[in-house]
């Protein structure tokens, strides 16, 4: 998928361990994961290895683990 080990980590994560209808963009320097079969609440944006915007359907305990994902570069 990419040449980066965390983001690679973090989509296997999401789709092996959360929902397989996970789907991901790269747009530029930003990496969105977003999952359309909920709303259009459920996203979460990462620039670099930080999370800079999430939807307000995505729960805490995701958002920490991602945070964790992350840190592991």
């Amino acid at each position: 998928m990419m040449d980066n080990f965390p983001l690679e980590h973090l989509s296997k994560h999401l789709l092996e361990n959360h929902d397989p209808d996970w789907r991901f963009e790269v747009n530029g320097g930003t990496y969105t994961c977003y999952l359309p079969t909920d709303s259009s609440e459920t996203y979460i944006t990462i620039s670099g290895y930080t999370i800079v915007k999430t939807g307000k359907n995505v729960p805490q305990g995701l958002i920490d683990e991602i945070t964790t994902v992350l840190n592991a570069k």
